[in-house]
C-alpha cells in the first residue's frame, strides 16, 4: 500500500510542494496528473485542498515541517562541481528525487553503469548514516576528475528533467 508525503523543492527560485509515495513494493514516485506533468502546489494549504478534493491521505500534510530539498544548490553546484563541494547528503537526496521523478513522468534517466553506480555508492557512504557508520568514525569520499564530470551531468540531466515536468509550461 502506498504512502503519500508532501515533499518540498526550491527550483529557479520558487517553493514547490509535490506529493512523493512510497511505493511499497513498487517503484516509489511522485504524483503526476492527466497531463503528464507533476502535481504541484505552492502551499500547503494548496496541497491539502489538493489531497481532499482526490480523497488521498497525505502522512504530514497537517504542518508545516516537510521534506525539503533546496534544486537551486544543486544546479548550482553542477556549475562549480569541485571535489572540496561536494555535498554528499544534498546530491544523493536530488539523485534519489530524480529517479522517482522520471520513473513517474515516464522519462529516462541515465543513472546506471559502472561509473554512475560506483558514484552513487560513494554518495550514499559519504552520507554516514549512523545506522551504518561505525561510532567514531566517518566516510570522505574522494572523486576523480572522471567521476566529478560524470556526477555533474548527472545532476544536470536530473535538473532538465525535474525543470521540464515541475515548472515549464
Amino acid at each position: 500500500m502506498r504512502e503519500f508525503f508532501p515533499y518540498g523543492l526550491r527550483l529557479e527560485g520558487r517553493e514547490l510542494l509535490i506529493v512523493w509515495f512510497d511505493g511499497g513494493d513498487e517503484p516509489d514516485g511522485v504524483l503526476v496528473g492527466d497531463d503528464g506533468r507533476v502535481i504541484v502546489q505552492r502551499d500547503m494549504a494548496g496541497l491539502r485542498d489538493y489531497a481532499r478534493g482526490e480523497d488521498l491521505a497525505i502522512d504530514g500534510a497537517g504542518t508545516e515541517d516537510v521534506w525539503s530539498l533546496d534544486l537551486d544548490s544543486v544546479a548550482f553546484w553542477t556549475v562549480v562541481a569541485d571535489e572540496a563541494n561536494v555535498d554528499c547528503v544534498e546530491l544523493l537526496n536530488a539523485w534519489n528525487l530524480f529517479v522517482d521523478l522520471a520513473h513517474s513522468v515516464g522519462t529516462e534517466f541515465d543513472d546506471r553503469g559502472e561509473v554512475r553506480d560506483h558514484i552513487y555508492d560513494k554518495l550514499f557512504w559519504g552520507n554516514n548514516l549512523p545506522a551504518m557508520t561505525p561510532e567514531g568514525e566517518s566516510f570522505e569520499p574522494t572523486w576523480s576528475d572522471e567521476e566529478l564530470t560524470v556526477l555533474r551531468d548527472t545532476m544536470a540531466r536530473g535538473l532538465e528533467i525535474a525543470r521540464r515536468y515541475l515548472i515549464s509550461s
